[in-house]
């Protein structure tokens, strides 16, 4: 897969490869800031596919990852708004609020949309 590390594939995988990822780990602490396409890291593709497990190990082990953004300057919570994963975004911000990193909410993307902005928008257009 171009552009994705073997730490890429392991976060993002439905099958729960979590036990891999931790042996990565062990090999390099830093991948998990790795970033692949579009300047997405592992964190980025677990929480945009729902991977609630990975996304608390990952968070509890690299704090500083909730605040990595994308090439679109979204985090991880604005890619779990994005996609509808709700105990994603659940986990996300109680790890977020238990850091004290509250501040992650009013990171804006490239569009001006704050994870809040996005999230009332989905709620306005689900109701529409």
């Amino acid at each position: 897969m171009m552009g994705f590390s073997p730490m890429h594939i392991a976060f993002a995988s439905a099958n729960g490869y979590l036990e891999i990822v931790r042996e990565l780990l062990k090999v390099d602490p830093r991948l998990y800031q790795l970033k692949g396409r579009d300047e997405w890291t592992p964190l980025h593709y677990a929480a945009s596919r729902g991977r609630v497990d990975v996304v608390v190990e990952m968070v509890l082990t690299c704090p500083e990852s909730v605040e990595d953004v994308t090439i679109q300057g979204e985090t991880s919570l604005h890619l779990a708004v994005k996609r509808s994963q709700f105990e994603a975004i659940k986990a996300l911000v109680e790890l977020v609020r238990e850091m004290n990193k509250v501040n992650i909410l009013n990171i804006k993307d490239n569009n001006g949309n704050s994870v809040l902005h996005l999230a009332g928008w989905k709620t306005r257009k689900h109701q529409v």
